[in-house]
């Protein structure tokens, strides 16, 4: 994979993120909010959800991993979901249960979304 396809994919994913947060909210039944305020709402919510997963484990996740790294994994992982559905509380105004809900919907589809994005580059013929 060139380095252009890996700049193009992250561009691609990063500006997906608030149509992605729009979805997300949609699923839920609520009214999605508006493409300016749903990417800025997205991307305030990666920059903290990443810097709270990285001080995570770079301090107790460090312990747990002694143990078990999938737990340790799966510890972070619901860090940054969690964080993520606190900015989601506070900038859109829904409740806690609701905005976990949204976060892990989001979660999921920015998973799916780059794995398959992954997936074709890799696997695509050239």
């Amino acid at each position: 994979m060139s380095m252009f396809a890996s700049l193009l994919a992250g561009l691609f994913l990063f500006a997906i993120q608030g149509l992605l947060l729009q979805t997300a909210v949609a699923l839920t039944g609520d009214p999605a909010p508006r493409a300016g305020r749903a990417f800025v709402t997205a991307a305030l919510a990666a920059l903290l959800a990443s810097m709270g997963a990285a001080g995570w484990g770079c301090t107790f996740g460090l312990v747990v991993s002694v143990f078990s790294k999938t737990l340790a994994s799966l510890m972070s992982v619901f860090v940054a979901v969690s964080i993520t559905a606190a900015v989601y509380r506070s900038r859109l105004w829904l409740t806690g249960g609701h905005a976990l809900v949204v976060a892990a919907l989001h979660h999921l589809m920015a998973w799916a979304t780059a794995a398959l994005l992954w997936g074709l580059i890799r696997l695509w013929p050239l």
